[in-house]
């Protein structure tokens, strides 16, 4: 849902979402993207840097119906309890219990150019998965690429973000984003920069580093894999 790792990115962003947060998105931020109705993207995130503690989060996103995808994300194991929290930042390590994500896709009368609005990080507990996070992005093509523009917004805290990603060849994406924090000072911001790549027809691999804008806190790599099924072909 961050740098994950981002070590208290709650600190800087005030912000918490799982992991690479299942909506979909690019690095740290949500697109107007949804995966295809009747298509499941299992996902495994593992995260983690220089002098910190790797931690493993599994989920997975699905369609439910045309233009609508929900998602689940939890963490897996017991041995990373007290690693920070992954994706936009966060407080107390990736969610020990289910966190649920619901987003929707309004097409705005281009296949170009489409509008999408989600709640993330709904859990049974705010006291283990935070508060909830509302966002709504525009994203359109732009130039040989697109570009993605919204606002997420979570208790006490308000965030502006963008990201632009562009084909490399046939099978792989370039992508960067930039998350800007509100409430706080000129520092709270989250940049990343990363790819995925497709190595089979029904197999992506991810990978991004996320870079705060704190010099006292480091920088976090993503490692994510996704496997997908799609049940309309069943």
């Amino acid at each position: 849902m961050r740098v994950r790792a981002l070590l208290g990115l709650s600190l800087i962003l005030g912000v918490t979402l799982p992991a690479g947060a299942t909506p979909t998105g690019l690095n740290n931020i949500p697109t107007a993207d949804v995966v295809p109705r009747r298509v499941l993207v299992l996902q495994q995130f593992t995260n983690g840097g220089v002098s910190q503690t790797f931690f493993y989060t599994g989920g997975f996103k699905y369609g439910v119906a045309k233009n609508l995808e929900v998602g689940l994300d939890a963490r897996l194991g017991k041995s990373n309890a007290d690693a920070p929290s992954l994706g936009v930042g966060g407080a107390g390590g990736a969610p020990s219990r289910p966190v649920a994500q619901v987003k929707y896709r309004l097409p705005l009368g281009s296949p170009d150019l489409a509008f999408g609005v989600g709640i993330a990080n709904v859990g049974a507990s705010t006291r283990t998965a935070g508060h909830p996070a509302y966002y709504g992005v525009f994203s359109s093509k732009l130039g040989d690429g697109h570009g993605h523009l919204g606002f997420l917004g979570q208790r006490a805290s308000d965030n502006l973000f963008v990201g632009y990603d562009r084909k490399l060849g046939s099978r792989t994406t370039l992508r960067a984003d930039l998350l800007r924090g509100l409430n706080g000072d000129g520092s709270a911001w989250l940049g990343s920069i990363g790819f995925i790549t497709q190595l089979q027809s029904d197999f992506l691999v991810e990978s991004w580093v996320s870079l705060p804008g704190q010099s006292s806190v480091r920088e976090t790599f993503t490692l994510k894999f996704n496997y997908v099924l799609d049940l309309s072909r069943k």
